[in-house]
């Protein structure tokens, strides 16, 4: 009998695997505006740290005591230099612009006029809190030793980068 020979055909290779859709292009995600600050902040000197908390220090007593609560006056220079140290700040380091002035020098400029004017305004205030007869009130020392600590550390931290300059 014959009968064919039925072999069965040889087995098909297996299909490959089939490949993913490919994905739109993801956006990558942009550092979070925290660790850009903090990184800025930790490229600071220490000099630089300490004029830009005491440039923030006296802007900050000037709106809380001077414009909101009306306690204490800040003399409008004292605000300016205090303003121009920290936008000087923000903008080299945080903003990577370029000043048209020296950077170094305008800090250093504005932390020793503080300091000078900070010795005149301790002296007019002394002369004040002579004269009050509530010489202990808290409207009027608090923001004056907040401002002195701020004109303390700007001073310091402009002394410290003067000192750390090389000619």
């Amino acid at each position: 009998m014959g009968g064919t020979n039925s072999t069965p055909p040889p087995p098909q290779p297996a299909p490959p695997p089939a490949q993913p859709a490919p994905a739109a292009a993801q956006p990558v995600p942009a550092p979070a505006a925290g660790s850009q600050v903090s990184s800025a902040l930790s490229a600071l000197s220490q000099a630089e740290l300490m004029i830009l908390g005491g440039s923030l220090l006296i802007l900050v007593v000037d709106l809380v005591f001077s414009i909101v609560l009306d306690w204490y006056f800040i003399d409008e220079l004292t605000f300016l230099l205090a303003a121009v140290a920290l936008i000087a700040v923000v903008m080299t380091r945080f903003l990577r612009m370029s000043l048209p002035v020296d950077y170094s020098l305008l800090l250093v400029g504005s932390g020793l006029l503080l300091g000078v004017l900070g010795v005149r305004n301790l002296v007019w205030d002394l002369f004040i809190v002579g004269r009050r007869s509530s010489a202990q009130d808290v409207e009027y020392l608090l923001p004056a030793l907040l401002l002195y600590v701020g004109i303390a550390l700007v001073f310091f931290g402009a002394w410290r980068l003067w000192r750390g300059r090389t000619a």
